[in-house]
């Protein structure tokens, strides 16, 4: 499973920097390295196939949609997720 990106947070030192015993390195699939918090706490997916799965797994987890959902789609999402507006 691939994230397009990830949005985490996790501890700081005072200078605002991540730690780097707070990060772990992935390689996606075009060999690139990134650094990510080991602890993620929001994710948003930029296409439509990943966006559903974050939602299947963990939908607290979502920063948002990132296409408009259907008629009836948003009442069920807002149930689910308290934080959407």
């Amino acid at each position: 499973m691939t994230m397009s990106i990830l949005v985490g947070c996790t501890s700081k030192d005072v200078s605002g920097n991540v730690e780097e015993k707070d990060l772990v390195e992935i390689v996606d699939m075009a060999n690139r390295t990134v650094m990510v918090p080991k602890k993620v706490e929001k994710i948003l997916s930029t296409g439509s196939v990943g966006t559903i799965l974050i939602y299947s797994i963990n939908p607290d987890k979502m920063v948002g949609w990132n296409y408009e959902l259907r008629e009836g789609g948003e009442a069920i999402y807002k149930r689910k997720v308290s934080q959407f507006t």
